[in-house]
């Protein structure tokens, strides 16, 4: 059989012009994000291990939307305190499996986040398979920490 075919060609080129097209919306919105974009910040984060980790990046997009839903699952009163009646907990255990469905994307974000290489996609997929609360916490530590550096830097363009 000849490789030269005309439906080969066809193929090629279409996978040719579908990969073009997805580096160039991959360009288009990189160049959004540095233009309009939240900005990237250098940071260090205490987590309590007596050495600051080094995380830098944006916070912004679906990583704040989950970081949000994370600090609302830990700072719910229902689950501060003693007391917990069964209704509590079912609905606070139907958050966390509603957040649980974008944790995927929260080890990658993390991951991307730590410039410490040591903390790594294996390394928060690992964490969050041994404890989601600790996993939340880092999790809601390294954004706050960014986000803190965000805002510090956005005062700066500020007129006063």
């Amino acid at each position: 059989m000849d490789d030269e075919s005309p439906s080969g060609d066809i193929l090629e080129d279409a996978q040719s012009d579908y990969q073009d097209k997805q580096q160039q919306a991959n360009e288009l919105k990189q160049a959004l994000v540095e233009e309009h974009g939240s900005p990237y910040v250098e940071t260090d984060v205490d987590l309590g291990l007596g050495e600051p980790i080094p995380v830098s990046g944006r916070a912004g997009g679906s990583l704040i939307e989950l970081i949000g839903k994370v600090s609302k699952i830990l700072n719910d009163p229902r689950i501060q305190g003693d007391e917990h009646r069964p209704n509590d907990v079912q609905e606070i255990m139907g958050q966390i499996e509603e957040l649980v469905g974008g944790m995927d994307g929260v080890v990658d974000a993390l991951a991307e986040l730590c410039d410490d290489e040591t903390m790594d996609e294996d390394f928060f997929q690992d964490l969050y398979r041994a404890d989601l609360v600790t996993f939340l916490t880092v999790a809601q530590e390294i954004y706050q920490a960014i986000q803190s550096e965000q805002e510090d830097a956005a005062k700066s363009f500020r007129p006063e």
